[in-house]
């Protein structure tokens, strides 16, 4: 059995981005993942129990859950019977053919955006694979089928417009094609840019004249098109990058996965309320019966008995409401999330819970972890830590994952979390600091960068397999996120 895939890195300056891809393998009816996060903030920072609360941790976090795209090579998407272009093709026909079906209208939408999640992923993919072949021999022949083959993907997606130019079809089922082929176009010059710059980087720049006129090629297609789309160095661009992330979430959104969130255990907590209520009722019951046996009806002293024991009897409810809720928050969790396909098909859940841990608490192979070297052992017993621990369970019915698109394997679900840094910041010092060396006959003035460490380590796994660990560590000043380092 795989284990998930994880990746942690900086999104922007305020916000680490965590993606774990969990394998989906058919051979398991149901696939149980784990992941649980250990956060140790300085103490100087000022995150703790009193000043940083639950609600606060779930609004720094944003969250992302979509099928993996599924993996076809560029070769394979132009002409194969099974590509996305095939798909796509058939899709437009029998739109044609049942003008007003629904059904088929849906179907068209989702192999355009499949096409073009697909196209996207075979783009990045074999550009990575380029860089990473810039010693070999085969080199250039590589980048040669690479341009050669992403051209011809793209000219074939565009013959299909010719079906879908249909006066008898609504414009939105025209305009569709039309933004995928404008994010078409985005994609493939974006990752020709990436291209470019690696090989000015290098020692051989081959390719990088004709890379230049396929971008050129690119935009003039979009001009020729009348797609907003188009950069200039005059301008400051907004509407290039408005439109180029708006494309990408509409093309992206055949793969989310819907979701829907309760919030966990609250049936359980009515009953220990309930419980709290009873046990106090039983002191003040039990108490006034105690003394009505003793004393007059009516007296004084029986009357500031029953005072008082209504008075123990409203404390003994809350700390009984208290204690009980401390504990059954130990084997609850926060948050259910429902997950579901676009038919609205349930594919699994999703459990999330937060709280703050004591040292003591830890356990043995954490603690081994967090203290792995001399200095981190010092500095957490000087100046002292606050623990962050949040726990995401994740269920996945593998079958209902792996059939949600006819014709395409789907042999993960991608979980993206984007947690958001800047209350670590409020309390930190000036980022920047004055130091001094000795400088001939002087002394010389420099600029030093204070930082914060965040250390962060992770456990995960699937349920009845080996956990995996990763540490991490945030290096963080008062402008953001400095960088993210993985100690091994």
């Amino acid at each position: 059995m795989e284990i998930p895939e994880k990746s942690v890195q900086m999104h922007d300056k305020y916000q680490v981005e965590v993606k774990f891809t969990y394998p989906v393998d058919t051979s398991h009816e149901m696939l149980d993942y784990k992941v649980e996060t250990y956060m140790f903030i300085p103490n100087n920072l000022c995150i703790n129990k009193a000043t940083y609360s639950k609600d606060e941790f779930y609004s720094d976090i944003q969250k992302y859950i979509r099928f993996k795209t599924p993996v076809m090579h560029l070769r394979e998407m132009n002409g194969a019977e099974k590509s996305p272009l095939a798909r796509l093709e058939s899709s437009i026909r029998k739109l044609l053919a049942s003008m007003g079906d629904d059904l088929a209208e849906q179907e068209y939408f989702d192999s355009v955006k499949i096409f073009c999640s697909m196209f996207k992923s075979a783009l990045r993919d074999e550009e990575i694979f380029i860089e990473k072949s810039a010693e070999s021999p085969d080199f250039r022949q590589l980048l040669d089928t690479y341009l050669e083959k992403s051209s011809e993907v793209l000219a074939k997606f565009r013959s299909l417009r010719m079906l879908i130019l249909s006066p008898h079809l609504p414009e939105r089922q025209v305009k569709m094609f039309g933004l995928a082929d404008e994010f078409a176009s985005l994609t493939v010059n974006k990752y020709r840019y990436r291209l470019i710059n690696f090989l000015k980087s290098g020692k051989d720049h081959y390719g990088i004249e004709r890379i230049v006129e396929l971008a050129a090629s690119e935009i003039k297609h979009r001009i020729e098109n009348s797609y907003p789309s188009i950069p200039a160095s005059d301008s400051d661009n907004e509407e290039f990058v408005y439109r180029e992330s708006a494309l990408k979430k509409v093309m992206a959104s055949v793969l989310f996965i819907k979701k829907r969130t309760v919030v966990e255990g609250r049936f359980l907590e009515q009953i220990s309320f309930g419980i709290a209520a009873g046990l106090a009722m039983a002191f003040a019951t039990g108490t006034a019966l105690a003394f009505r046996c003793r004393l007059d009806e009516f007296s004084m002293t029986f009357f500031i008995i029953l005072v008082v024991s209504y008075m123990f009897k409203d404390r003994i409810k809350e700390l009984s409401r208290l204690y009980m809720l401390e504990r059954l928050r130990k084997y609850l969790y926060d948050f259910r999330t429902d997950l579901f396909n676009s038919f609205d098909k349930k594919t699994g859940f999703c459990q999330e819970s937060f709280t703050f841990l004591a040292e003591k608490e830890l356990p043995d192979d954490i603690v081994k972890l967090r203290n792995k070297d001399y200095l981190s052992e010092l500095e957490n017993g000087v100046t002292g830590e606050d623990i962050i621990y949040s726990k995401k369970q994740i269920n996945l019915h593998s079958r209902e994952c792996s059939k949600i698109f006819s014709g395409f394997r789907v042999d993960g679900v991608v979980d993206i979390m984007r947690f958001n840094i800047r209350n670590f910041l409020e309390k930190m010092d000036n980022p920047v600091k004055e130091i001094y060396m000795p400088g001939g006959e002087d002394i010389i003035t420099m600029k030093g960068k204070r930082v914060y460490h965040v250390n962060m380590i992770m456990k995960y796994g699937m349920a009845g397999c080996g956990d995996v660990f990763h540490r991490f560590r945030l290096v963080l000043s008062r402008n953001g996120i400095r960088r993210i380092e993985e100690i091994l």
